[in-house]
């Protein structure tokens, strides 16, 4: 009968542990803003028009691109905050 009650009294015990509250860690600077820090092609001496277009696109494609992925982090990372916040809040 002994080790009956103390054998309930430990998994009785062992369910009540205290469970830590989760926090969101905060994100470096860096990454807080929606900037892109992607290296754009420059001009070659001499290029041409055609030339000169066709570097504008790609750079243009490639700068959207990137912050188009940035503002999507920030975005998730904005909305897991407020979802951890509303659990810790209970």
């Amino acid at each position: 009968m002994k080790k009956f009650l103390f054998a309930a009294i430990l998994f009785l015990g062992a369910c009540t542990t205290v469970q830590e509250v989760p926090t969101m860690p905060s994100a470096p600077v860096s990454l807080q803003t929606s900037t892109c820090p992607v290296a754009l092609e420059g001009f070659k001496k001499g290029s041409t028009m055609g030339d000169v277009v066709q570097v504008t696109k790609d750079n243009g494609q490639t700068y959207y691109a990137c912050k188009s992925s940035a503002d999507q982090w920030l975005s998730w990372y904005q909305d897991q905050q407020a979802t951890i916040a509303k659990l810790t809040k209970k």
